[in-house]
């Protein structure tokens, strides 16, 4: 945690030492994202080196040196992916008392933003977004990398953030010539409510200074990052107004516990085990490469030796035999892998329980679906983990259309989707029981389930409605036509003069 901007001077290393257990797990679960997993898992490929070793030793297996696992799993990115695709693959909805946000939304492309956001907040547990007027002066927003965010809070209260300060380091001379040291500067925002101060530090060598094996963290991990030790203040800049009465930076968080300023990301607690299925993986690769290779037994004297001094058995033509030779054969491998298959297994049921992915994760369960109800119940664990992430994102994202719209919070309401896939059927379900909740009108729900324009939704409510009028009135005048006969029976030229029926002047 920072509690106060001395960090930001003269002498002090960037990024602050602080917070490189974030910054690092940061740097580790993008690369997990991405598929770059060798240095980030490196512990285990050096074991599956070691058993490599130990195989080269007893078996003759050749020791090459292993830069990569045989089997790329990459649950990180499935898992990522579908959790967006969960949360808001389907955006959610977004409605104020009122008022339209129609324009807002389309203007700042905030359903494709709120998509990568969601990403962020499952890879990293946080994502933050930083307000800004674009240059046709509209109020808009960017989703930036959190690793550039460095909040400064109370010591009180860990979640009462007094300001919020943007920092990157940047290469001046990024098209520097073979030889020729890069420069590099750090330059910084300290964003207040209303207002930001730009500032531009030298970096004293003009060049990445690499800490290495520094003891950080709880954990008593050796954290290795790229860090600069600032020097003078070349430029510090006049307060700059952000157009927005409150913080130009809004950040959203995973799950969070009371002490914590910052989300827990999805990736901590599947990683060893996402590890260990690809060594499990990898180790059969190898042993199925080395022995399943064709191999050929064959009486001596069938056998033709090359120049190299090889032995070969000339296959393709004819081999001659004698009386109680045994013929050439191949020679099948019949050995056993089940105990490693038994691993895998095991390692994979702790995936898909931990993860709280399930049937996503295993699409084979799919395939045992009958019906919506069943997909429903099969997708529980992630229909709950997407509930649970959307409520921590509901506040912040209230806070952001309302900076964006200029309608207060309060009347702001978002409902999100499901992401399951729907057909007619379960759309006029979902459309009939918000209608009936009270909290939604039909031209919005015609709009939102039905695809239908704002013009084309106003049509079908009115016909609706003109219909439903027609009904009603009908039915009135029949209980109308029944309590009269059954009052008045015996006169039914009477009857007729009361409701305008039959002769006479109707009255």
């Amino acid at each position: 945690m920072l509690y106060n901007l001395e960090w930001l001077k003269e002498g002090e290393t960037f990024p602050p030492k602080s917070e490189w257990e974030r910054l690092k797990t940061y740097k580790d679960n993008e690369a997990l994202f991405e598929g770059d997993t060798f240095e980030v898992l490196a512990p285990y490929c050096r074991r599956l080196q070691s058993i490599v070793n130990r195989f080269s030793t007893y078996c003759g297996w050749s020791a090459e040196s292993l830069d990569r696992f045989e089997l790329d799993l990459n649950y990180w990115q499935l898992m990522t992916l579908k959790t967006g695709d969960l949360i808001a693959g389907e955006p959610p909805g977004i409605t104020a008392k009122e008022a339209s946000l129609e324009e807002v939304i389309e203007q700042t492309e905030l359903n494709e933003k709120l998509l990568s956001l969601v990403y962020d907040v499952s890879r990293f547990g946080d994502g933050t977004v930083r307000l800004k007027i674009n240059k046709n002066s509209e109020k808009d927003f960017i989703v930036f990398s959190p690793s550039m965010w460095f909040p400064i809070v109370s010591q009180e209260d860990a979640r009462d953030v007094q300001c919020h300060v943007i920092a990157w380091a940047e290469c001046v001379n990024p098209n520097a010539k073979e030889g020729e040291i890069p420069k590099y500067v750090v330059k910084a925002q300290v964003h207040e409510k209303g207002r930001y101060t730009p500032y531009t530090f030298a970096v004293k060598d003009a060049k990445v200074n690499k800490q290495a094996n520094t003891f950080i963290g709880i954990n008593g991990l050796n954290i290795t990052l790229d860090s600069y030790v600032l020097g003078q203040c070349i430029e510090s800049g006049k307060p700059v107004k952000t157009g927005f009465n409150d913080f130009a930076i809004i950040p959203f968080h995973n799950t969070r516990t009371s002490k914590s300023l910052f989300g827990i990301n999805d990736y901590d607690k599947i990683t060893p085990i996402i590890a260990e299925l690809q060594v499990r993986y990898s180790l059969e690769s190898l042993i199925l490469d080395k022995h399943s290779a064709p191999t050929i037994s064959a009486p001596f004297k069938s056998l033709n030796q090359t120049e190299s001094g090889e032995w070969m058995l000339p296959t393709g033509g004819v081999i001659a035999t004698e009386p109680g030779d045994q013929p050439p054969a191949y020679m099948i491998w019949d050995a056993s892998l089940q105990a490693n298959h038994t691993e895998i297994e095991r390692l994979e049921k702790h995936l898909y329980s931990l993860s709280e992915m399930g049937a996503i994760a295993n699409d084979d369960a799919f395939g045992a679906s009958q019906g919506f109800e069943a997909l429903e119940t099969r997708m529980t664990n992630a229909r709950l983990k997407a509930r649970r992430m959307s409520s921590a994102l509901t506040r912040p994202l209230k806070k952001l259309v309302s900076a964006l719209s200029g309608i207060d919070a309060k009347n702001i309401s978002i409902c999100w989707n499901d992401g399951l896939p729907n057909n007619e059927y379960r759309e006029t379900d979902i459309a009939t029981k918000k209608l009936q909740s009270g909290l939604f009108d039909e031209e919005t729900l015609l709009i939102d389930h039905f695809d239908k324009t704002p013009e084309e939704a106003e049509k079908i409510v009115e016909k609706v409605r003109s219909r439903r009028s027609n009904s009603m009135t009908a039915f009135d005048e029949d209980d109308e036509l029944d309590e009269l006969e059954e009052t008045e029976p015996q006169n039914d030229d009477k009857q007729k003069r009361k409701i305008g029926f039959g002769g006479g002047n109707g009255s």
